[in-house]
C-alpha cells in the first residue's frame, strides 16, 4: 500500500473510530519517524538508543485520546522502525514486547472496551519481568505489544477505554534484543477529582475542614471516595465513607442533580438535589469507615422508582449523611462531601 494510501487509512480510523490493522504513516508536514522538539515537550514522540520511534496518533485536530462515537476513549500508538524512516538496518535489533506503564487506578480486567490488533496486543497480559513488568501487576501492562517489529516496518496498535480518560505521562517500555529501553509518552491516566462540595467554606458553626466534608466531632471532615470502576455492567462500583465518628449509622444519598448554592444541614451542607433516593443504613463501626457497595446499579434499578436507575451515560451525585451527637454545631448529625460520577456501558 502507498503511502498516501496509510495516511488515508489512518484518517478515517481517528474519524469513524474503527482502526487498522497495517502502520499508519506520520503527519505529512514532518519527516516520518523524527520527533520534533516540540512533540518530545509534549510527550507525544521519543526515539530510543538503537533507532526505533514511539509516537502517539493523535485525532484531527490533536487530540488525544480520540473520543469516538460511543463517547469512549481511544488510544493509539505506532512503533517505526529505523529502515522504515530513512535509517539504517545494520545491527538493529527488532523490538518486541511493547507495554506503557499505567497508574493503578485504571483496572485493565473492567474498562477495556476493545483492543486492535488482535491477538497481538494483550490486555492485562504477562509483562516482559527484565522490562520491570511482572505477571498480575495492574499498574503495568494494560497495553502490551506482544508481537516483533523489525527495523524496516512501522506498527500501529490501539486500546478503546470505557468513557472519557485523561491523558498522562507514562513510561513506555520495549524489548530491543537483549536490552530494555524506555521513554515518556502520553498514556492513560487516572480521571478527573470526582469530589466537590468539600467543608473547607461554608460549614455552619465555624466548623471548616481540611478534606472531606465539614469538621466532626473529632475535628476532621468525613470524606466519600470511590474504588472500581462506573461501568453498569460491571457494577463494581464501591464508595466509601472514611473519618466518620465510630458506631454511628450513616445513609448513603444519590441525587440527579448538584445544589449550585449549597445550603446548610445539621453540621454539614447538602450539596445534591432531586430527584433524591435513598440507600441503605450502614454503621461505621469501630473505625469510622462504611463502604457502600457492589451491586448499587442493581439496587438503584430494583429498589428504586425507574427514575432512579443507574444507566450507561447518567450521571449522578452521592453523599454521605451520618449521625453525630458529639457534634461541634450540637445538631446531631453532619454530611461528607460529594461525588460527581458518571457511568459507562
Amino acid at each position: 500500500m502507498r503511502l498516501h494510501d496509510l495516511q488515508k487509512t489512518l484518517a478515517a480510523f481517528l474519524v469513524l473510530g474503527s482502526f487498522p490493522t497495517i502502520a499508519a504513516a506520520a503527519a505529512p508536514d514532518e519527516p516520518d519517524g523524527v520527533c520534533s522538539p516540540d512533540e518530545q515537550a509534549a510527550l507525544r514522540c521519543f526515539q530510543i538508543p538503537s533507532g526505533f520511534v514511539v509516537e502517539v496518533v493523535p485525532g484531527p485536530g490533536g487530540e488525544f485520546p480520540v473520543i469516538n462515537d460511543e463517547g469512549d476513549s481511544v488510544f493509539a500508538y505506532k512503533i517505526s522502525g529505523p529502515g522504515s524512516t530513512g535509517g539504517s538496518c545494520r545491527r538493529v535489533y527488532d523490538v518486541s514486547h511493547a507495554n506503557i506503564q499505567l497508574p493503578v487506578c485504571v483496572d485493565p480486567r473492567l474498562s477495556i472496551v476493545a483492543a486492535s490488533p488482535e491477538p497481538e496486543l494483550l490486555t492485562g497480559g504477562h509483562g516482559d519481568p527484565s522490562c520491570g513488568f511482572g505477571a498480575g501487576d495492574l499498574e503495568h501492562d494494560l497495553l502490551k505489544w506482544d508481537s516483533g517489529v523489525r527495523c524496516d516496518e512501522m506498527r500501529v496498535f490501539s486500546v478503546t477505554l470505557a468513557g472519557t480518560v485523561g491523558a498522562e505521562a507514562r513510561e513506555f517500555f520495549i524489548k530491543a534484543g537483549q536490552d530494555c529501553e524506555s521513554g515518556r509518552i502520553l498514556g492513560p491516566g487516572c480521571p478527573a477529582d470526582e469530589q466537590f462540595c468539600l467543608g473547607d467554606e461554608g460549614c455552619p458553626c465555624d466548623n471548616p475542614s481540611e478534606t472531606g466534608g465539614c469538621a466532626t466531632s473529632s475535628g476532621v471532615g468525613g470524606t466519600l471516595t470511590r474504588a472500581g470502576t462506573l461501568s453498569v455492567s460491571a457494577d463494581d462500583l464501591l464508595i466509601a465513607g472514611e473519618g466518620l465518628p465510630i458506631e454511628q449509622f450513616t445513609v448513603l444519598f444519590m441525587g440527579a442533580g448538584a445544589k449550585s448554592d449549597p445550603g446548610t444541614i445539621g453540621d454539614g451542607r447538602r450539596c445534591i438535589s432531586g430527584p433524591i433516593f435513598r440507600f441503605r443504613k450502614a454503621s461505621t463501626g469501630p473505625l469510622g469507615r462504611v463502604i457502600y457497595g457492589p451491586g448499587l446499579v442493581e439496587t438503584s434499578c430494583t429498589s428504586f422508582p425507574p427514575a432512579g436507575c443507574i444507566t450507561a451515560g447518567s450521571t449522578w451525585y452521592f453523599q454521605l449523611w451520618f449521625r453525630d451527637p458529639d457534634g461541634p454545631c450540637f445538631s446531631g448529625f453532619n454530611t461528607t462531601n460529594a461525588l460527581e460520577l458518571t457511568f459507562t456501558p
